[in-house]
């Protein structure tokens, strides 16, 4: 397997991690301006689902609690229940969050099994759902929305014109979501978004640290492999099967290991600081040549590592090297800004949960 392609395998698709990051954001951020920028009027088919909409007004449930995320959980909260998913979720603004879609984005992302919940991904899922809903409120208030040409256009450039399997609707949602927050954070934050030459000139004289030029571990992998749709059963299986492995190449050669735990032979690739796979990172910066690491967690199941050697990576054209380090930087700049326009709208917009995961 080219080693390249060994890097994309274990990549995996990290459209719903960097939507997830974004939403879990916390930390207090000014008020945000409204620079003039470059935005698309909303056209007739901009989101008006009244299911989208809270009522004008919501039942009294008692005092709410507050919580540390600017949330608050109405006294009479109950348990999230899928066995009969109706009511409504929260209530951000005056967006609502249905309790059937929090319990079919966590069917579809195997955080439910019949009616039992995985309480952890509950709590994820709905706050995604939350700064879903909030972003969306944020965009019709400005006239703003993100059209289904550029959706299907941005999700082609992912999947491929095939990309119609398991998991592409929900991931057609997600990515939906985080199109939504890029648009409203470029429409903020026009101004701030740009980077400088200046800027670019000190990050080269920093020696561009996690610029990626093929430098890191070279190592081999054995992975047991499951769906990125998989649920608890099946991930708790790959990671016993990788940790067994682990155990046995320690006295046994890896090929007969790896047929008897059913793990795959990953060719040779190298493994960099670039912050895409961190447990896997991590197993890799921690070895030496013709050493293993133990069990590590991807974002296509779990592996396990033998040390190759380091590899001091190619040295760059000037123009390429430029290229890359302003294309990182204006990547950390975009972050930045969706973070703040996350805890901005969370800060000044009333969240109310009427469920507790």
């Amino acid at each position: 397997m080219d080693p390249s392609r060994s890097r994309l395998v274990l990549a995996g698709v990290g459209v719903a991690a960097a939507l997830a990051l974004v939403a879990l954001a916390r930390r207090p951020a000014p008020s945000l301006g409204h620079p003039a920028g470059h935005h698309r009027p909303a056209t007739d088919h901009a989101p008006t689902d009244a299911s989208a909409r809270a009522p004008a007004s919501a039942p009294a449930h008692g005092a709410p609690t507050a919580r540390p995320d600017g949330a608050t959980t109405d006294a009479g909260a109950s348990g999230l229940d899928c066995a009969n998913a109706s009511g409504l979720a929260a209530v951000a603004g005056d967006q609502a969050v249905p309790v059937e879609r929090v319990c079919d984005r966590l069917r579809r992302l195997g955080g439910l099994r019949g009616t039992t919940v995985d309480r952890a991904q509950a709590r994820l899922v709905l706050d995604q759902l939350v700064v879903a809903a909030l972003v969306r409120g944020a965009l019709q208030a400005e006239r703003l929305e993100v059209s289904d040409t550029e959706l299907d256009q941005r999700l082609r450039e992912r999947l491929g014109d095939g990309g119609a399997g398991p998991g592409a609707e929900v991931l057609r949602e997600q990515l939906r979501e985080r199109l939504e927050l890029e648009a409203l954070s470029a429409h903020r934050n026009a101004a701030s978004l740009a980077v400088s030459d200046a800027e670019v000139d000190a990050e080269l004289a920093r020696g561009a640290p996690g610029i990626d030029r093929g430098q890191g571990m070279r190592v081999e992998g054995w992975l047991s492999r499951v769906s990125p749709q998989a649920d608890a059963d099946a991930l708790g299986r790959s990671q016993r099967a990788a940790e067994a492995f682990a155990e046995a190449v320690l006295r046994e050669a890896p090929e007969p290991a790896a047929a008897r735990l059913r793990l795959t032979h990953l060719a040779p690739f190298v493994v960099g600081a670039n912050g895409v796979e961190p447990d896997l990172e991590s197993a890799a910066g921690g070895l030496s040549e013709g050493h293993w690491s133990s069990a590590a967690r991807t974002r296509v199941g779990w592996v396990v590592l033998r040390g190759l050697g380091r590899s001091a990576g190619d040295e760059l054209p000037a123009g390429e090297l430029r290229a890359r380090v302003r294309q990182a930087l204006e990547r950390r700049a975009r972050q930045r800004a969706q973070q703040d326009v996350v805890a901005a709208l969370r800060s000044n917009t009333r969240v109310e949960l009427r469920v507790t995961p």
